[in-house]
């Protein structure tokens, strides 16, 4: 009986998470649009406009990013029951992939950065392939592991293809998955 209770006890906490992560679907649509809208504007300014700080939209709409990132995650907290050691588990996890994609641009000036973008689209993967795989959801599994092949391909393109290889990485890792789990938040509200 005790095997029984404790399967519907880890069944109720992956529930918990998902319907935290349907609703954050918010969080991978802020910044699947905005690193998408980033590397376009990066694209266009590069190849069409000559501008030679063709960068400029990245730090600034990644700033953008964390503002908004912070002041929802803080009001989510206030308004959260309970935090369930999944909830923790997820939040590590993405702790550690912005850890990994800060430290990536620490090394930018060392490695170059037509090396670095093929680790950025790693990292997407990284983190949406393990949180599909933690709250069941295939989306974010395909997603994530699209990011994986798309990173190997990545690293063998031009800065300038690298960058429509990020776009597209986001839009099948952040961005359509997080429509899908807003939708099926929407529908289970």
């Amino acid at each position: 009986m005790k095997t029984v209770e404790s399967i519907q006890l880890i069944e109720s906490m992956i529930l918990e998470v998902k319907r935290d992560f349907s609703y954050n679907g918010f969080h991978f649509l802020l910044w699947g649009w905005l690193v998408m809208l980033a590397a376009v504007v990066n694209y266009i300014l590069l190849n069409y406009v000559g501008y030679s700080n063709h960068w400029v939209g990245w730090p600034i709409l990644m700033s953008i990013g964390g503002i908004i990132t912070v002041v929802v995650t803080l009001r989510d907290k206030k308004s959260r029951r309970a935090q369930t050691i999944l909830n923790r588990v997820m939040g590590q996890l993405w702790l550690t992939v912005i850890i990994g994609i800060v430290v990536v641009l620490f090394l930018m000036p060392q490695i170059g950065i037509l090396n670095t973008y093929p680790i950025f689209v790693l990292l997407y993967g990284i983190g949406t392939f393990a949180t599909g795989r933690i709250i069941k959801f295939t989306p974010l599994i395909i997603g994530g592991a699209l990011c994986f092949v798309l990173a190997v391909v990545s690293a063998y393109q031009s800065f300038s293809n690298q960058l429509i290889i990020i776009a597209l990485a986001i839009l099948v890792s952040y961005i359509i998955p997080g429509h899908l789990l807003y939708n099926k938040y929407q529908k289970n509200v």
